[in-house]
């Protein structure tokens, strides 16, 4: 017999790992269950993974009880530089692999060279379960502290061991897409110009004084293609 709340605790802390027999009365009818008392130590993420811009870890059962979802996956505990938008996500899948972790995830990721276009598979937490897919592009050449692990050390000291996971691969270059043909008009300077409007999205990695958004969407023209200058409004 349970005689009071910290009872219980007790009853549940002596027996982590183990199988415990538990009888409860609802509405008249006994019920009997066996319970297995998992560790909660072994679901609360204990490594933080820096990539691309982006901060990434296991999905503990604090953030999954927090929005009803289950427990395992990666999510993005902060998202920034290539993954910017997909903060309280889980990553199902990173260039068609699964990630069910997040040691999978770093095996992946590490196998990403800079400037890669790449899928992401992912679920938002509140909202439905539905998977939603999303192709990014790899920035690791502007921030420095890129394939950065971060793990808690197993003792009382609170301390966190950092690990640098290594460079990225070489650059892939991408074709040049074109965004706008050529269109017929009585104006020749327009002819000539239009072929050379690009659009521009960028994001800043960090927050700096004097920004109004960290996010920014012009409309540019080319002047330096080669070396990948663009007068923006």
């Amino acid at each position: 017999m349970i005689k009071s709340p910290s009872h219980f605790e007790q009853l549940m802390d002596g027996a982590v790992g183990k199988a415990l027999k538990v009888k409860a009365w609802r509405h008249g009818n006994t019920l009997e269950y066996e319970l297995h008392v998992e560790d909660l130590w072994t679901i609360t993420p204990c490594r933080l993974l820096q990539f691309a811009g982006a901060s990434f870890q296991d999905l503990g059962y604090q953030e999954a009880l927090k929005y009803h979802v289950p427990a395992g996956g990666v999510t993005v505990a902060d998202a920034e530089g290539s993954f910017e938008g997909l903060r309280k996500t889980t990553i199902r899948s990173l260039n068609n692999q699964n990630t069910s972790n997040l040691g999978a995830f770093i095996s992946i990721a590490r196998k990403i060279p800079d400037q890669a276009r790449v899928a992401v598979e992912y679920q938002t937490h509140d909202s439905d379960l539905k998977s939603r897919f999303q192709r990014i592009t790899v920035d690791r050449r502007w921030l420095r502290e890129d394939m950065i692990l971060r793990s808690r050390k197993g003792d009382d000291t609170a301390s966190w061991h950092v690990q640098d996971l290594g460079p990225p691969s070489a650059a892939v270059s991408q074709p040049p897409q074109v965004l706008l043909e050529g269109q017929k008009t009585e104006w020749p300077i327009v002819q000539k110009i239009t072929p050379n409007m690009v659009y521009v999205h960028a994001g800043t990695p960090y927050e700096t004084d004097g920004t109004r958004s960290q996010e920014v969407k012009y409309m540019g023209l080319v002047i330096n293609a080669s070396k990948g200058l663009v007068i923006t409004a």
